[in-house]
């Protein structure tokens, strides 16, 4: 019998109204793995991510974390604290509330020793010391990212599901998400993301799995997408 992977995905379908959005879409992935979704913008992409992250519950199907359901009532404290989440543009700030005090408020919330320091610490890390008194509002895109990322840091979750994590980014917040992303890698945390910048998703990612409405219809491990799904991929 093979080893029960971390992540288990089986048979997840979703439809909005009468409008299928995934269909029958199963896939697993183990402590440490990465897997990246491509497809067209319409793909079901960021739908099936908010299916694993335990955002949208799907119409059939089973998502299994260490095999338990994420959405029986049993897991809902034990196994969502363990999915960290960044969205293309939904980050869940606090507008009005500067980068410090959003930080060291989640901070508190996880339960971390000595969240000031750390959240400083943090800081520095994702390139934002500089503008830890500013408040949200007042926040780039990419520096918006920057604290998402720092956020996730802070969390350390055992799931990372991530829709589009380039977005907004310049090259060297590109460079530190790829760094971050190898750090969580080598600690055994499991990714599933979605990205359009396929040679930079294809740096870090053990699978590349290419949707088509709804659908999977390729999937390739690190080093290229088979057949001619390369053909589908939109750069």
């Amino acid at each position: 019998m093979a080893a029960m992977k971390y992540l288990s995905v089986e048979g997840v379908s979703k439809a909005f109204g009468f409008v299928p959005a995934l269909s029958n879409i199963s896939f697993s992935a183990d402590r440490g793995e990465t897997v990246c979704f491509v497809g067209e913008n319409g793909a079901g992409k960021s739908t099936l991510l908010r299916c694993v992250a335990a955002l949208n519950r799907p119409d059939t199907g089973k998502i299994l974390i260490s095999g338990e359901n994420v959405f029986s009532s049993a897991a809902r404290r034990t196994i969502w604290r363990q999915i960290g989440v960044l969205e293309q543009e939904a980050f869940y700030f606090y507008e009005d509330l500067t980068c410090f005090e959003n930080l060291e408020l989640f901070a508190n919330l996880v339960g971390t020793d000595d969240p000031a320091q750390l959240v400083l610490r943090t800081l520095e890390r994702v390139g934002l010391s500089q503008s830890r008194l500013q408040s949200v509002r007042d926040l780039s895109g990419g520096m918006r990212k920057r604290l998402a990322l720092g956020r996730l840091l802070l969390q350390a979750p055992k799931l990372l599901v991530l829709d589009e994590p380039f977005a907004h980014l310049d090259d060297a917040g590109e460079d530190l998400l790829l760094e971050v992303l190898e750090e969580f890698r080598g600690a055994g945390v499991a990714t599933v993301f979605a990205s359009h910048r396929l040679e930079l998703a294809s740096r870090i990612s053990d699978r590349v799995i290419v949707l088509e409405h709804g659908r999977i219809v390729d999937t390739a491990a690190r080093g290229g997408v088979s057949g001619d799904g390369s053909e589908r991929l939109i750069q």
